[in-house]
C-alpha cells in the first residue's frame, strides 16, 4: 500500500445502486448510498483493485467477487486478518489474491 501512486483515507463517498444488489426482495430501484471508505490506494502502474475486508462487510465482498468475474484481469486483491482468511479464500475461490495483514502491520500503515 505505501508504494502506491495515491492512498487516500477517511474518503467519504455517494453512489447510487440497484436496491437487488443489498436486499435480494427489493423492488428494482435505485438507492443511495454513502459512507466512509477508511482506506484506499491506486496503483497506475497495476490496476489493481483492493478490497480491505477488516469490517467484515460482507455485502462488499459479494460485489467485489461479482466485479471480479466481470474483469478479464486478474487485478484483485482482498486484504484481511488472519482469522478472515480461510473465509475469504473460499468464498471468492481463484479469482482474487489474499493478502493477510496483522494488526501491527495495520498500526505500520497508519503512521
Amino acid at each position: 500500500i505505501k508504494k502506491s501512486d495515491k492512498i487516500e483515507k477517511e474518503k467519504a463517498f455517494c453512489t447510487k445502486i440497484n436496491a437487488k444488489e443489498v436486499f435480494e426482495d427489493a423492488e428494482n430501484e435505485t438507492i443511495l448510498v454513502q459512507g466512509i471508505i477508511d482506506l484506499y490506494a491506486i496503483d497506475k502502474n497495476n490496476n489493481k483493485y483492493i478490497l480491505m475486508f477488516f469490517d467484515g462487510n460482507v455485502g462488499r465482498l459479494k460485489r467485489f467477487k461479482q466485479a471480479s468475474y466481470d474483469s478479464a484481469k486478474n487485478n484483485f486483491e482482498v486484504l484481511c486478518f488472519p482469522w478472515q482468511a480461510n473465509f475469504i479464500k473460499e468464498y471468492m475461490e481463484d479469482n482474487v489474491t489474499c493478502r493477510i495483514l496483522s494488526i501491527d502491520d495495520i498500526e505500520e500503515i497508519f503512521k
